[in-house]
């Protein structure tokens, strides 16, 4: 006779070595292990407090017009001027690169190197993309003709995505985000008024359906390597 055969598991110890096994399973590389809310919270907050500095820049080269603006400053010296819209765009467009970036990433296998940036590569890529928004006001209020103005803007953009963002997710984002943001942009400029009676702002030299600049194409298509890093990091 041989030794005793060992009982069989009871229900709560296959329940426990299931929840084991369970919790064994490794995150999918690139999606946010943490809880969702609170990463999705944190590039809003990004969005809502980078945005319109960014924003500001056009403000004040006069490349467009708030239509209501809030002055924002300290002790008499106004640092830039907004409008309540302008925070709330920039946390959903934040959100929206936020989510698509790290699902991309996964659908078209990126390398998990390329999939976490170190922390100077994002704030150089930041930085980059400020420079570019900076310079697109400047060259307006510089008097630049347009071709001048889309050719800088496309090579500043180009070069971010072949700098700081050459995988496929960059590619498509920057491609989708460079379409997306103008569409959104009539809407807010052609739809609103439609809807509301009232318009936001405007563009100072409008040369696309009398509302807006071709080459603001150029900016949104460069915020996307710097706002997909971010998410990434």
């Amino acid at each position: 006779r041989g030794p005793p055969s060992p009982p069989p598991p009871t229900r709560q110890a296959a329940g426990l070595h299931r929840s084991l096994c369970a919790q064994q399973q490794p995150a999918v590389e690139g999606i946010p292990s943490g809880p969702w809310g609170t990463y999705l919270a944190a590039m809003a907050g990004c969005g809502a407090a980078l945005g319109p500095c960014l924003d500001g820049y056009h403000s004040a080269f006069g490349v467009l017009k708030y239509t209501n603006p809030i002055p924002i400053g300290l002790g008499g010296v106004k640092f830039l001027e907004t409008d309540w819209w302008v925070p709330p765009m920039f946390s959903l467009a934040a959100v929206i690169l936020a989510v698509s970036y790290p699902v991309l990433d996964s659908l078209f296998g990126v390398e998990v190197a390329k999939r976490s940036p170190s922390g100077p590569w994002i704030l150089s890529c930041i930085a980059y993309f400020c420079f570019q928004y900076w310079s697109s006001g400047l060259l307006f209020s510089q008097g630049a003709s347009l071709p001048t103005i889309n050719l800088s803007l496309a090579v500043t953009a180009v070069a971010c995505v072949a700098l700081f963002d050459r995988t496929p997710t960059g590619l498509v984002m920057a491609i989708v985000t460079g379409v997306a943001g103008p569409l959104v942009e009539l809407g807010l400029l052609l739809g609103w008024p439609e809807v509301t009676g009232s318009k936001l702002y405007s563009y100072s030299q409008p040369d696309f359906a009398g509302a807006i600049p071709l080459w603001i194409a150029w900016v949104y298509a460069c915020g996307a390597p710097a706002v997909g890093n971010l998410g990434r990091g």
